[in-house]
């Protein structure tokens, strides 16, 4: 499980102190000397409302209306959307925004960097990237969850294009392994075999890939048989490509780990290395020649036959 967090004090908010004005009289508005001091410091504060790009300490925030954050970011204010059903409040000297709503793209401080919080539907989790919210699905079981300190975002399963920083994961129907390339998850290796694609703990993912289909992706050398066992493929520049038509009554087996393929029935044109085949009307004998079984002989008679290990042509 992956994660990233911020400070929050509720399941969707983020909190941080607010930014209180001096009664020095150079950060003040007005200051009178005597009694009326403080009303009139009252007063002028009200007037004097902290706007964008205002001069602030980092980690200080406040309220710029009720959907609204003043967020600090390299010593001055900017505003960010707090667009959660909560909005942007304070509580003594704390400011809460509610970001469980926020979209992608939405404006965020750069100083809160990889904070965030977890999305209304605890499925998805609101994160704070390069001045900006990003938001990604959290598809494992735990789906996301709030923490003291922030958020934590079940990221054992993906899918194609989720967003990612690192590692590999199955997809959410199993049937895929996923790797991250250039912050997006993209397809390795599709397993098609009985296994599927299991995540064994200790960061350990297998893929079964005994079964697969002409161009899915692969990374090494190797074979499978098609989901249908009717051909022998191989990994070639890192797709499965056609090696061998499995025609014959066996097809395409894998057992314990080595792969056989029936080509005792074969058609004129199918790729071969060596040997002899029946077509799969029986009448014709294809012997394999240039990489390509061919026809050499008509089988009148009993026809094409195959007994054993031998192939039989003609006969009464």
């Amino acid at each position: 499980m992956l994660g990233a967090g911020g400070p929050s004090l509720t399941e969707f908010r983020r909190s941080r102190c607010v930014e209180t004005s001096s009664l020095e009289p150079a950060q003040a508005c007005s200051v009178v000397r005597g009694w009326r001091l403080a009303a009139v410091v009252l007063v002028a504060l009200a007037g004097c409302k902290t706007k964008p790009g205002d001069s602030c300490r980092p980690g200080t925030a406040e309220c710029l209306d009720r959907a609204t954050e003043l967020a600090c970011q390299t010593g001055k204010y900017i505003a960010a959307p707090c667009k959660g059903p909560d909005g942007c409040t304070q509580k003594a000297s704390v400011i809460t925004c509610d970001v469980s709503a926020n979209a992608a793209g939405d404006v965020c401080s750069t100083d809160d960097e990889g904070k965030g919080a977890c999305g209304a539907d605890l499925k998805t989790q609101v994160i704070c990237r390069a001045g900006k919210y990003e938001v990604h699905p959290c598809r494992g079981p735990a789906g996301c969850k709030p923490t003291a300190s922030g958020s934590d975002c079940d990221l054992s399963l993906g899918e194609e294009g989720d967003p990612c920083a690192a590692g590999e994961v199955c997809s959410v129907d199993r049937r895929t392994l996923l790797t991250c390339r250039e912050g997006k998850f993209v397809p390795s290796a599709r397993c098609r075999g009985p296994d599927g694609c299991k995540d064994l703990g200790n960061n350990q993912l297998v893929c079964d890939i005994s079964l697969a289909l002409e161009d899915d992706p692969c990374a090494s050398a190797g074979g499978a048989c098609s989901v249908d066992r009717k051909s022998l493929l191989r990994c070639k520049d890192g797709k499965f490509v056609l090696d061998s038509r499995c025609r014959g009554p066996e097809g395409c087996s894998n057992r314990d780990g080595e792969l056989t393929c029936d080509m005792s029935t074969a058609e004129p044109g199918d790729p071969c290395e060596s040997g002899s085949a029946c077509t799969s009307d029986a009448k014709s004998l294809l012997t394999c020649k240039d990489g390509r079984f061919i026809v050499t002989s008509s089988c009148p008679g009993k026809g094409c036959s195959v007994v054993g290990d031998s192939i039989r042509c003609g006969g009464s």
